[in-house]
């Protein structure tokens, strides 16, 4: 049986472009070395590090639409199954965060697998017992409470800075020695709390844009609509940045919007390439990581963590990363390219590795 049967190839490819770029980000050979594009901005604003995440929820609502949509007549047995699916990713994150030492004391409770599950849920059940009119709806109110709930009539801006905002201050309350260590705001978890809900949003962005692309009518006259969405998400989060910064650890609605937009432009273009024209051959490498995207984040972020921990033995002190991060600093003389080019290589042993799955028509989803 062909792996590839009955599956999008835009969407694999869409989801593993945010893969390979998580495993990027992630995994920078030099900390005190990365470019510009590929950190996260400070606070307000938007750099290149900043969209993979919110891109990674678009299309994962985008699947949610596609795997559910011919399954709502058996809601009570899919119910059970979007539960334990997020039941396990939730529990993989904290495993992640756990590791190496598994100090529950001080374990972190939020994470990307975390908040993974936590949309998977919302979004998949959101979609399960509601049209695409009532989900763009509840979209657009989530994003509404989260803005009352994050700058309240008469709060003034300091309600955003980087201390003394709510987000902060719920994960203070609520979360207490278990939350990010390296927040540019302390006690804040860029995963945290509050700023869960306009995720949800993010997701069901993806879900109810792909319900559109969807729609039975001319693929051109199709493409138009769905451009002039996206366009429009993107402008109406650039306007209300005016009221409302552009902030990846607040999720500020803003941010939702405009990434949410930018995601579905990206999408579209995939989809006129790969599915309609179907110059999809380049795309493979995406595809391989894409089709097992869960399972290349998890195993590629356990192993990054266990090359900065473990050392040598024989009185070498050099962890496995600095060894090869000095290696390369031999050969690329700018530290820069040298980080990068740490990353790139990373990136593509877990290509290979997924390519050995991909090659057996194995394909894990967590």
């Amino acid at each position: 049986m062909n792996i590839l049967q009955n599956r999008v190839a835009s969407i694999d490819i869409f989801r593993g472009l945010t893969i390979a770029g998580m495993i990027i980000v992630n995994n920078q050979g030099d900390w005190s070395h990365v470019y510009t594009v590929l950190r996260h901005a400070s606070w307000h604003g938007l750099l290149g590090a900043d969209v993979i995440f919110p891109f990674f929820l678009f299309i994962m609502g985008v699947s949610i639409f596609h795997s559910l949509s011919g399954k709502k007549d058996r809601r009570s047995t899919i119910v059970w199954k979007i539960i334990l699916r997020s039941v396990v990713l939730f529990l993989l994150g904290i495993i992640l965060n756990l590791f190496p030492d598994f100090n529950f004391g001080t374990l972190r409770i939020p994470g990307i697998l975390q908040r993974i599950s936590i949309c998977y849920l919302a979004a998949g059940l959101i979609f399960l017992f509601s049209g695409i009119r009532t989900q763009a709806i509840i979209c657009a109110a989530l994003l509404l409470l989260y803005w009352i709930i994050l700058a309240p009539p008469g709060a003034g801006t300091d309600s955003l800075d980087q201390n003394g905002n709510i987000c902060q201050l719920a994960d203070r309350a609520l979360l207490a020695g278990h939350v990010y260590a390296k927040s540019t705001s302390t006690g804040l978890d860029p995963e945290g709390i509050l700023s869960t809900i306009p995720s949800v949003s993010s997701t069901m962005i993806g879900a109810v844009f792909a319900g559109f692309m969807k729609k039975k009518v001319d693929p051109a006259r199709r493409l138009v609509f769905t451009s002039l969405i996206s366009a429009s998400l993107i402008i109406l989060g650039l306007c209300l940045g005016h009221f409302m910064p552009i902030n990846k650890n607040l999720w500020t609605p803003t941010y939702a919007l405009i990434t949410g937009g930018a995601a579905s432009a990206v999408l579209i273009i995939l989809h006129a390439a790969c599915d309609l024209k179907g110059h999809s051959s380049w795309g493979l490498p995406f595809t391989i990581l894409g089709m097992n995207s869960i399972t290349v984040f998890f195993l590629s972020s356990l192993s990054g963590k266990a090359m900065t921990t473990f050392r040598f033995p024989c009185g070498v002190h050099a962890n496995l990363k600095s060894f090869l991060t000095d290696a390369l600093s031999g050969c690329v003389p700018d530290p820069y390219s040298a980080s990068l080019l740490y990353s790139v290589l990373y990136l593509l042993f877990w290509t290979c590795a997924m390519y050995c799955l991909y090659k057996r028509n194995i394909f894990i989803k967590i």
